[in-house]
């Protein structure tokens, strides 16, 4: 019994001396692969408490407490990357153009539209990637897309930041292709390809992408074939994460935050039983819930 006492007093000193940041926390459950804790990807920030892609949306979802925010990365015609999804800026902003055609200082000065399209009456702005850098330093860890033609820059502002490993460099392109443009940055970016699975090559796909060690795969998924079941365990036993999105039908086979909402064992908790410990979601707050009320996040 005294034994078992002073264990317990190491364990709670231990847990008490935990001075990880959360970013550090969240990077600690993506890397164990014997964690069964579920992390939420909240699809261009909590867009439904802030216009996407801004800083306020990103902000919220620190305050939340999800684990990573998805972010859209381009750049501007005076080398500067900014964070907006479309090529244009007429859906998100008041203003119009390609965000290729404009500098900084214009993109910049955009005030963004809300989800229902409205004009933001307060200071809300186009911000730069590295604003959202300097937001999200050690509290929230970044899934970085629209941005593969840019690694080499973001890479840079990364470093500069000292937040390469908090920034998952995520991309669609094959593996053969990644490692023929980008041979300096294996081994030194974390590398989330997105593939689709369940098709009749998908295994050999998933093999080349397991030979660049990533840290998870986001999978695609049309729709249920025998071959979707080959291609999960394929990832498991490899310990590589499996992240699937549920912001459209297309992405998991029709169980998606829509559906969710109806019943959410029939999209979220299909998603888990495909094993997907990442789920990236346009609905973080009740995904949230779910998960907490079957202890899956903490």
């Amino acid at each position: 019994m005294k034994r078992l006492y002073i264990f317990l007093l190491a364990l709670v000193a231990l847990v008490g001396c935990d001075n990880r940041t959360e970013a550090e926390k969240i990077l600690g459950y993506q890397a164990d692969p014997m964690s069964d804790e579920v992390l939420i990807i909240a699809h261009r920030g909590d867009w439904r408490s802030a216009p996407e892609n801004s800083l306020h949306a990103f902000q919220a979802c620190i305050d939340a407490g999800y684990d990573m925010v998805e972010v859209d990365v381009r750049k501007t015609s005076d080398g500067v990357l900014v964070v907006m999804h479309d090529e244009t800026v007429n859906r998100t902003t008041e203003g119009v153009g390609k965000v290729s055609e404009m500098t900084a200082a214009q993109i910049t000065s955009l005030r963004l539209r809300n989800a229902c399209g409205r004009v933001t009456e307060y200071d809300e702005y186009v911000p730069t990637f590295e604003q959202v850098l300097t937001l999200c330093k050690d509290k929230v860890v970044i899934h970085l897309d629209k941005g593969y033609e840019l690694f080499r820059e973001v890479y840079a502002l990364t470093e500069k930041h000292g937040m390469t490993n908090q920034v998952m460099f995520k991309t669609s392109v094959h593996p053969s292709r990644f490692k023929q443009e980008y041979p300096d940055l294996i081994g030194k970016v974390p590398y989330v390809p997105v593939l689709g699975v369940g098709g009749k090559n998908s295994s050999a796909v998933i093999e080349e992408c397991l030979e660049l060690k990533p840290l998870a795969i986001e999978c695609v998924i049309g729709k249920e074939t025998p071959e979707l079941k080959e291609n999960l365990q394929q990832m498991k036993d490899a310990g590589v994460k499996i992240c699937i999105g549920s912001m459209w039908g297309s992405a998991c086979a029709g169980h998606d935050d829509d559906r969710a909402v109806k019943n959410a064992d029939a999209a979220w908790g299909w998603i888990l039983e495909q094993g997907a410990t990442q789920i990236m979601t346009d609905r973080p707050y009740e995904l949230l819930n779910y998960l907490q009320e079957r202890d899956l996040h903490r």
